[in-house]
C-alpha cells in the first residue's frame, strides 16, 4: 500500500493511483506564513485595452479609488479550468487520475482543483518520491521542476466592500415551501475579472503596500458585471434589453467561507 508523503502530500509517482485507488492515509501539510513582505501585481494601473474609452477609463481609475478608499485589501487568485489547459496556460496535475478524471484532495499541485500553470517555480523540484525540494541547480536528473502556480493563478491586490453580515432571504422551493438561505453580497472594481469559485482572501498591508497578514478566505459564486446602462455617443447599445452596454466597471457576487479544514487553506499566497 503506498504511503503518503506528511511533508508535501504528494505520492510517488510509481505508486500512484496503481489500481485507479489508493488507500493511503490523508495527511496535510503544515500551513506555514508566507506572506511577509510579499507584494502581487495591483489591479489599478490596468484600466483596458486601446479601445477602451478616456471616459470609461476615468470612471474605471474613479470605481478602485473609491473602494481603495472605503473597501477592504483583498488577495484574488483565479482558478484554473480546463479552458486554460486548452489556451496553453495551465496543465493538468501529475496527480491527476485518469480512471476518475480528478485529483485527490490534497495533492499539492492543484489542491483539488485538477489544474496548475505551465510556468514552473525557478528553484523548486519535485523529487523521484514526491517530495517538492529546494535548490538552486537541478539535484538530480530525476527531479522536474514544480509548477509555480497550483491550483489557481497569479495573485492580484486590489480593494473589496465587503457585507458587514449575511442576509436572511426566503426561497421558494420546487415542492412549495420557503427555504431560508443567507447570502452574502460583496462588490469589487471591474478587474481582476472574476469567476465562479475564484479565491478570495483578506489581507493586511503594511505602509509601503506589502502583505505582512493573511486572514479569512472566501470563494466567489454568482460573479455578475456591472455594466453603464443606456447607450454610447452614438446611440448604439451593445446588448438588447437593460443589461447595458460593454464597458464594465465594477462587479458584485456572492461570498462563501472556506472552511478551515479545506486543502484550499493551504494555496500559496506568496505569489
Amino acid at each position: 500500500m503506498p504511503m503518503l508523503y506528511p511533508s508535501t502530500g504528494l505520492f510517488p509517482a510509481s505508486t500512484l493511483y496503481p489500481g485507479g485507488t489508493s488507500e493511503a492515509p490523508v495527511t496535510l501539510p503544515p500551513l506555514t506564513p508566507r506572506v511577509r513582505g510579499i507584494r502581487p501585481e495591483p489591479s489599478a494601473k490596468y484600466l483596458g485595452n486601446e479601445n477602451v474609452p478616456r471616459d470609461i477609463k476615468r470612471l474605471r481609475r474613479s470605481v478602485y479609488d473609491t473602494f481603495r478608499r472605503f473597501g477592504q485589501p483583498i488577495l484574488v487568485k483565479r482558478m484554473y479550468t480546463a479552458e486554460d489547459v486548452e489556451s496553453g496556460l495551465a496543465q493538468r496535475s501529475p496527480n491527476m487520475a485518469d480512471a476518475y478524471g480528478q485529483t485527490r484532495a490534497v495533492d499539492p499541485l492543484s489542491w483539488g482543483t485538477g489544474f496548475c500553470s505551465v510556468q514552473t517555480a525557478p528553484g523548486e523540484w519535485i523529487a523521484p518520491d514526491g517530495t517538492i525540494v529546494k535548490a538552486a541547480v537541478k539535484p538530480s536528473s530525476a527531479h522536474v521542476p514544480a509548477p509555480l502556480y497550483r491550483g489557481f493563478d497569479r495573485g492580484y491586490l486590489t480593494y473589496f466592500i465587503e457585507p458587514d453580515a449575511a442576509e436572511d432571504f426566503f426561497k421558494l422551493a420546487p415542492t412549495g415551501a420557503l427555504i431560508k438561505v443567507q447570502t452574502a453580497t460583496a462588490q469589487a472594481p471591474w478587474w481582476p475579472d472574476m469567476n465562479d469559485n475564484d479565491m478570495i482572501v483578506n489581507v493586511e498591508l503594511d505602509r509601503s503596500g506589502n502583505i505582512v497578514a493573511t486572514h479569512e478566505r472566501y470563494q466567489a459564486k454568482q460573479v455578475n458585471p456591472v455594466s453603464i446602462r443606456g447607450q454610447d455617443r452614438r446611440g448604439r447599445r451593445e446588448y438588447s434589453g437593460d443589461v447595458g452596454n460593454r464597458w464594465t466597471v465594477g462587479q458584485s457576487f456572492e461570498m462563501t467561507l472556506v472552511p478551515t479544514t479545506s486543502p484550499f487553506q493551504h494555496v500559496d499566497t506568496d505569489r
